[in-house]
């Protein structure tokens, strides 16, 4: 699986509409992996636009999180 992928499954994960509050474990993981992917803050900037267009809005804060 490539680098892009993987941060977008791991990007759904944290960002999922399930989630009752913030797992920092796994946002700091998915930091620590965009910052050591090539083209890592340009895929998961994408990827985190497309959840903040997300309908449920627990989706959203999630992404507004991660995005902070």
């Amino acid at each position: 699986m490539n680098n892009q992928k993987i941060l977008l499954k791991l990007l759904e994960k944290v960002t999922d509409a399930k989630n009752t509050n913030e797992d920092w474990g796994m946002i700091i993981d998915l930091c620590d992996r965009v910052q050591a992917a090539p083209n890592g803050s340009k895929d998961c900037l994408k990827s985190i636009v497309k959840r903040l267009n997300h309908a449920d809005p627990h989706v959203v804060i999630q992404a507004i999180t991660v995005r902070s």
